[in-house]
């Protein structure tokens, strides 16, 4: 698979979308600069990939048997 592939993307025409059908109005800069500001700061990419691959059937395969593991070794 091409490892330049965007996988997600969210532009000014999506936030003013929202805005129009959520609340019938178009944002002005000022508010647009507030709101990619808060997208940003609330998109953590690193915890939903991996809780994306986590769901991944052989990496959780992987997972549980590690958990159990460790679960073992804190028992004994």
């Amino acid at each position: 698979m091409n490892t330049n592939k965007t996988v997600f993307h969210v532009c000014v025409a999506d936030i003013q979308s929202v805005a129009e059908e959520q609340y019938g109005t178009q944002l002005n800069n000022e508010e647009l600069a507030v709101v990619i500001k808060q997208v940003q700061e609330r998109i953590v990419t690193y915890d939903v990939i991996w809780d994306a691959i986590g769901q991944v059937e052989r990496i959780s395969k992987v997972e549980d048997e590690e958990n159990r593991r460790f679960f073992e070794s804190y028992r004994s």
